[in-house]
C-alpha cells in the first residue's frame, strides 16, 4: 500500500538535491575548486545520484542543441587567392571558347568558393535550375558584393559559358543580372581589372551580332555599362577588334559603339585615335557619320607625312596608301546614299576631300593599285552622272568636288593604269535592250572618253613616262572583243569609244613611228587570224611614209561621216589594194582627228555631264 504522502517524494529528492549543489558550489568557491569536481560528486551522491546528474547535464545539452546554427554563407571567399587566379589569365581582345580544361578548373572553383546548394544549382545541366541559381545570386546581391567582387572572375566565366550557350531564357536572365551586377560594382566605386575584363569583353563583342532583337539590344546596353565599370580607353580595343568580325550584325553594333565612344569618351581614345588602322576600320565599318572622325585623322596623317623633311614618314603612307585609297573608295558610294536619303553632305565631302589630298601626291598616287584605281574612277564617274546628286544638299559644290578630283586623279595617278582602265571601261556595260540601261551607259561611256581625251592630249609630253606595251596590249583586246563584224558596223557611225581608241592608236604611232613595232610584246602577233590592231598601226605608218615630213594629214571642212565614208571603212579587212587602204583609212583619220583636235581646243577642263553634248 502506497504512502499518502508518496506523491510528495519527486518534490523532497529534488529540493534535497538543491540544497546539495548549493552546498558544494559554496563550498567549491571557498577553495577554488572546479565545476568539473563540483559535478563529479554530484552524479556519486545518494544511490539515484547518477540519474539526477545525468538529467541535469542533458537538459543543459539538449537546451544547446534545440538553438539553430548560423546560416552558411553563400559565398565562401576565405583564402580566395585572387590575385593568383588574375595571373594565370591570358589578356587578349579576340574571344576564344573555354577549353574542357578550363571549364573543370571552373567547377572546382565554384564548389570551393559557392554553397552548396548554389553551385549545385549553377553546374546543372537543367537550365531551370540555371536561372533559379542566377535568382539566389541577384537576391543576395546588394549584401554580398565585397564577396562578389573577391570571386568576380569565376563568376564571369560562367556567365561567359551560358552565354555561348544557345538557351534564350538562361541568356536573358544572365543578361538581367549582369547590368544589376555592374551597377552594384559602380556603386561601390569598383573598378574591373584586365583580366576580369578580358574574360567578358571579347564574348560579349563575339556574341553582339545575335539574330535575336532582345538579346542583342540588351548586349548592346551592357557593354556601354562596361565602359564605365572598366574604362573608356580600355574598352576601345576590345571594339575595334568586333569591327573586323566576319558578323555583319556584330560590326553594325560595334560600329555603333565606337560612335557612343566617340561621342561621349572623346578624349579619354584620343591617342589611340591616331592609329592609321584604327582610323580604316573607323572609315571601313562605322556609319558615315562616325566615319568622318576616322578620316579626319588620315588627312592629319598625310599633313604630317607632307611636312616630314626626311620623309621616312611619306615611306610609311606610301606602304598603305593602296589600303586606304580601297577603303575610301567603298565610303564613296555610302556617304552619298546616306546624304541621297536627307542626311547630311558633310561625310561626302569628307571623303573625296581625303582622296583629293592623297592624289596631289604623286608618289601615293602612283602606288595605287589597278584595281583599287578602276573602281575608284568608275565609282566617281557613276556619280558625276547620277541625276539626283544636283538635288542633294549642297549638290552643285559635289559635282564640281567630283570633277576635279577625277581630273587629278587622271593627272597623277601612274598613266598606264589610266590608260589600261579607262579603255577597258569603253566596252559595252550591260543589256542593251534595257533603254534606260543603255542611255546611262552611252552617257557613261561619253564621260570615260572625256578622260582618254585628257590623257592622250598629254601623250606628246608624257610618252617616256607611258608603258606603251601594255597600252597596245589593252587596245589589241578592245578590237578583238569588238570583232571584224563589228568593227564594220560601228564604220560609218558617230560610235565615239571606238574612234576614241583608234585616235589613241594614232597619237602613240605618230609618237613612235615605225619603232611601234618594237612595243607589241604584249600582243600575239603570230595569232590566226591576224591580231586587227596590226592592220590600223600598219595603215598609219603607210599613211606616214606618204606624208612630207613633219605634215599630219588635212582635216577636211566637213568632218561628218557619209555612205561613201562608210563604204570605205568597211573596206579595211577586205581590200587587197594598198593604196585603197591607205585612202580608206586617210579619209577615217581625218574624221577622227577632226574630233580629237576639237576637244583639244576647247580643253578638257572639266567632264560635267551637261558638256557631254560637247564636242
Amino acid at each position: 500500500m502506497k504512502s499518502p504522502f508518496s506523491c510528495y517524494f519527486p518534490f523532497l529528492r529534488l529540493m534535497s538535491l538543491c540544497i546539495y549543489l548549493h552546498s558544494e558550489i559554496h563550498d567549491a568557491t571557498k577553495t577554488g575548486s572546479s565545476w568539473q569536481a563540483v559535478k563529479k560528486k554530484v552524479g556519486k551522491s545518494n544511490g539515484h545520484g547518477s540519474k539526477h546528474g545525468s538529467k541535469v547535464v542533458s537538459s543543459k545539452v539538449d537546451s544547446t542543441k534545440d538553438s539553430k546554427p548560423e546560416p552558411q554563407a553563400l559565398l565562401n571567399v576565405k583564402d580566395s587567392n585572387k590575385d593568383k587566379r588574375e595571373r594565370s589569365v591570358a589578356l587578349r581582345f579576340k574571344f576564344e571558347e573555354l577549353r574542357l580544361e578550363h571549364i573543370q578548373d571552373l567547377e572546382n572553383d565554384l564548389m570551393k568558393y559557392l554553397r552548396e546548394d548554389l553551385h549545385t544549382q549553377l553546374l546543372s545541366t537543367d537550365f531551370k535550375k540555371q536561372v533559379d541559381g542566377i535568382e539566389m545570386l541577384q537576391k543576395e546581391l546588394p549584401s554580398i558584393t565585397k564577396e562578389i567582387i573577391e570571386v568576380l572572375d569565376i563568376l564571369l566565366k560562367w556567365f561567359v559559358l551560358r552565354i555561348c550557350e544557345s538557351n534564350t531564357s538562361c541568356l536573358l536572365k544572365v543578361l538581367e543580372f549582369l547590368p544589376e551586377l555592374f551597377d552594384t560594382l559602380r556603386n561601390e566605386n569598383y573598378t574591373m581589372n584586365e583580366s576580369e575584363a578580358s574574360i567578358l569583353l571579347p564574348c560579349l563583342i563575339e556574341k553582339s551580332g545575335h539574330e535575336n532583337e532582345k538579346v542583342l539590344e540588351k548586349m548592346r546596353e551592357l557593354m556601354k555599362q562596361m565602359i564605365y565599370c572598366y574604362s573608356a580607353s580600355k574598352t576601345f580595343p576590345y571594339i575595334m577588334e568586333g569591327l573586323r568580325s566576319r558578323n555583319n550584325r556584330t560590326r553594325t553594333v560595334c560600329g555603333d559603339l565606337v560612335g557612343f565612344l566617340l561621342d561621349n569618351h572623346y578624349v579619354e581614345i584620343t591617342e589611340q585615335l591616331k592609329s592609321l588602322n584604327t582610323a580604316l576600320d573607323i572609315v571601313t565599318y562605322c556609319s558615315p557619320d562616325e566615319a568622318v572622325e576616322g578620316m579626319k585623322i588620315l588627312c592629319q596623317e598625310l599633313e604630317t607625312a607632307t611636312n616630314d623633311p626626311e620623309g621616312n614618314l611619306m615611306d610609311d603612307l606610301a606602304k598603305d596608301a593602296d589600303r586606304i585609297v580601297c577603303c575610301l573608295a567603298y565610303k564613296v558610294a555610302i556617304t552619298f546614299d546616306f546624304s541621297l536619303m536627307g542626311e547630311s553632305s558633310r561625310p561626302c565631302k569628307y571623303v573625296l576631300n581625303t582622296l583629293m589630298q592623297i592624289f596631289q601626291n604623286k608618289r601615293l598616287a602612283h602606288v595605287v593599285s589597278e584595281r583599287t584605281l578602276e573602281n575608284l574612277i568608275t565609282k566617281l564617274l557613276l556619280w558625276l552622272l547620277d541625276e539626283r546628286v544636283p538635288r542633294m544638299d549642297n549638290g552643285s559644290q559635289l559635282l564640281k568636288a567630283l570633277n576635279v578630283l577625277v581630273l587629278k586623279i587622271l593627272d597623277t595617278a601612274e598613266r598606264t593604269l589610266s590608260f589600261v582602265i579607262l579603255i577597258s571601261l569603253l566596252k559595252p556595260q550591260g543589256d542593251p535592250s534595257n533603254e534606260s540601261f543603255a542611255t546611262r551607259s552611252i552617257n557613261f561611256s561619253e564621260l570615260v572618253v572625256k578622260c582618254l581625251i585628257k590623257l592622250t592630249k598629254a601623250l606628246e609630253n608624257t610618252i617616256d613616262d607611258v608603258n606603251i606595251d601594255r597600252i597596245l596590249q589593252s587596245i589589241h583586246v578592245y578590237l578583238e572583243e569588238l570583232g571584224v563584224e563589228e568593227i564594220r558596223r560601228r564604220a560609218g557611225t558617230e560610235e565615239r569609244p571606238f574612234r576614241m581608241v583608234k585616235t589613241l592608236l594614232y597619237e602613240l604611232v605618230k609618237l613612235r613611228g615605225p619603232a611601234i613595232k618594237d612595243n607589241l610584246s604584249m600582243v600575239p602577233i603570230d595569232m590566226e587570224p591576224q591580231p586587227i590592231i596590226l592592220a590600223y598601226i600598219d595603215l598609219n605608218l603607210q599613211i606616214r611614209m606618204l606624208m612630207p615630213a613633219g605634215q599630219t594629214p588635212s582635216m577636211p571642212n566637213n568632218p561628218m561621216p557619209t555612205a561613201t565614208t562608210h563604204s570605205a571603212e568597211c573596206q579595211i579587212e577586205g581590200s587587197t589594194n594598198k593604196n585603197d587602204k591607205i585612202e580608206t583609212f586617210y579619209y577615217l583619220l581625218d574624221r577622227d582627228q577632226d574630233s580629237f583636235d576639237k576637244t583639244k581646243k576647247k580643253g578638257c577642263s572639266g567632264l560635267h555631264v551637261g558638256e557631254l553634248s560637247d564636242g
